[in-house]
């Protein structure tokens, strides 16, 4: 048997999506009901996980992957924001509160429980 957390406690909404959201973006809300790629240094309420037709299903707690960019993450408590450009990265103040599980270097993904 493998280790798996895919799934645990896994809650999603629906949400109006801009134009530039994609599946596996860290998203932020930008206005009622709407959620846009979290920009650099951003907190993002979720990560999507599937777009179509004008809307983001968007995960907003549970475990989860993502790209990263800049340092890798540290397994442990952290703080994570978007950078951008649909990746998220580590930040010493004013992120996404997590518990990183685990993290990939070579494929520069995180994961992580929120």
């Amino acid at each position: 048997m493998n280790v798996s957390l895919e799934g645990f406690n896994s809650k999603t909404a629906t949400f109006a999506a801009a134009a530039d959201v994609k599946k596996g973006d860290p998203v932020t809300f930008t206005s009622n009901y709407t959620v846009g790629v979290a920009g650099s240094g951003v907190s993002f309420c979720g990560v999507c996980v599937d777009v179509r037709d004008g809307y983001a299903t968007v995960q907003l707690c549970g475990y989860c992957r993502a790209k990263y960019s800049g340092s890798a993450p540290v397994v442990g408590y952290s703080l994570l924001a978007g950078d951008g450009s649909a990746n998220v990265k580590t930040m010493s103040s004013n992120g996404t509160a997590v518990s990183v599980i685990d993290v990939d270097t070579t494929e520069k993904t995180v994961g992580f429980y929120f």
